[in-house]
């Protein structure tokens, strides 16, 4: 068996989980991605692989990430990290001010430090 059909397999497993992890029977996938129970069926068996836009509608009514589903990682949840609170300049700056000197010198490396790191990768 070539690398080819090892990764197909592992797509249709990962594929089946993530659908019936979900509550979904094919039929349901098949309606949410607007295609046929069929076709998830082939998918599933590994009769035929899908596009790379289906791949990303299929992760997309799964709740998973298409690396999850392609293999390249083990956790089918999707990174739901916190957005960060987005100041407004007024109220960055009334923070800015209340600052000590030494906080202030602290922000300033940092600040330089992610500056240089940003731009050297």
């Amino acid at each position: 068996m070539n690398q080819r059909d090892r990764d197909q397999m592992q797509f249709s497993k990962r594929l089946q989980q993530a659908r019936k992890n979900k509550g979904y029977t094919q039929q349901d996938l098949a309606d949410t991605v607007n295609t046929k129970k069929t076709t998830i069926s082939n998918y599933e068996t590994g009769y035929s692989t899908p596009s790379n836009k289906m791949i990303v509608e299929l992760a997309n009514a799964l709740d998973v990430t298409t690396d999850f589903l392609l293999g390249r990682i083990d956790s089918p949840k999707k990174d739901e990290s916190p957005s960060l609170p987005i100041l407004d300049t007024n109220e960055l700056w009334t923070e800015l001010k209340n600052l000590d000197n030494e906080d202030v010198i602290l922000l300033n490396s940092l600040i330089k430090r992610l500056k240089k790191n940003k731009y050297d990768s």
